[in-house]
């Protein structure tokens, strides 16, 4: 799935996602962007457990935060591909 789809399958707005550094990100980048008080996933506003980096085609990189249902959502279909 190309990131067009992925945000309009979430009901996504790229411009609503904070921006993301345009160097490769570090685990101290994401530890602060998910925060000691986990800021809502970006989808379904349960608490992020993870996120990640998307490269958006209007809005360039961006952070996208996930809750812990849609991480594991996407390691068991990584899995299973």
């Amino acid at each position: 799935m190309n990131v067009t789809d992925l945000l309009r399958s979430l009901a996504l707005d790229s411009a609503e996602l904070k921006p993301a550094p345009q160097r490769p990100a570090n685990a101290q980048d994401a530890a602060a962007r998910v925060g000691p008080e986990p800021l809502p996933c970006a989808a379904c506003g349960t608490p992020a457990r993870s996120t990640r980096i998307i490269d958006t085609p209007d809005h360039g990189r961006r952070w996208r935060r996930r809750g812990r249902d849609r991480v594991l959502g996407w390691m068991i279909r990584s899995a299973t591909a």
